[in-house]
């Protein structure tokens, strides 16, 4: 898909204008082509000189996109990391790794209609690793911290502390049924505070070690943790609070 207009000026001196011009065209045309399931997407723009006259086409640019998406973005090729706050967002594609440095997350990706998440993936399995200290706090009350679909886990490591705050769901994964989505949390400390639904919500099996897992509900009647479809949850070596009006463990939906 070509999309074109005066992007930047272009002549053999002055070409500073263009990588910039070309990144906000990049997140438009990713935004745009979210269902594509063409992973190469191309570019060609029309650039012009100073006194407005056409200079010459760009040549095409080829990138690759990858299925994560953090603070309201997609991850592509060249552009894997992402700044979130003071701190970024950076995704590795040879490990499946989303790090999170330092990172205030609040803008959402709508993944399907009404669905919205802070962090959202379609990897099979997306390892998320904490550095430092982390916030996500969903803009609105409907939308999620962190989401997947059916058929797909989060390990969350790192060392590092996450604060979720409001929203909706703290995780919500495994949107669709299916036995196959499971949540690792592995020596982390993570505050859920005031989700309007449940604190931790996955498809299948919750696995918490070497972790500290704080979750505060003074709003709303959906339980802490939720392992939908009756999985399991296992506790090792790790502390887990939880405050809220409904229970505070539950199996099954919600």
């Amino acid at each position: 898909k070509n999309q074109t207009g005066p992007v930047g000026f272009y002549n053999d001196e002055n070409q500073k204008h263009i990588s910039d011009a070309l990144e906000d065209w990049q997140d438009i045309y990713i935004e745009e082509q979210r269902w594509n399931d063409d992973r190469d997407t191309t570019w060609a723009r029309d650039v012009y000189l100073s006194n407005g006259q056409y200079d010459k086409k760009l040549e095409i640019i080829e990138h690759k996109t990858y299925d994560v998406w953090a603070n309201g973005k997609r991850f592509f090729e060249g552009g894997l990391t992402k700044a979130c706050g003071e701190g970024t967002a950076t995704f590795d594609p040879e490990t499946a790794t989303l790090t999170l440095n330092n990172a205030t997350i609040e803008n959402v990706y709508e993944w399907k209609p009404y669905y919205l998440a802070c962090i959202y993936s379609t990897i099979p399995s997306i390892n998320i690793k904490l550095v430092g200290a982390k916030v996500i706090s969903p803009i609105d009350d409907n939308s999620d911290a962190i989401d997947v679909p059916a058929g797909c886990s989060v390990n969350i490591f790192g060392g590092g502390t996450l604060t979720i705050s409001g929203g909706y769901y703290g995780t919500y994964l495994g949107e669709g049924g299916g036995l196959d989505s499971n949540l690792t949390i592995d020596g982390v400390t993570i505050s859920i505070l005031n989700s309007g639904a449940a604190g931790l919500w996955v498809n299948n099996n919750i696995d918490i070690k070497n972790s500290k897992v704080n979750i505060l509900k003074e709003v709303g009647t959906y339980s802490g943790i939720v392992s939908n479809d009756y999985g399991t949850i296992t506790v090792k070596n790790s502390i887990v609070n939880i405050e809220t009006r409904s229970q505070a463990i539950h199996f099954g939906n919600p």
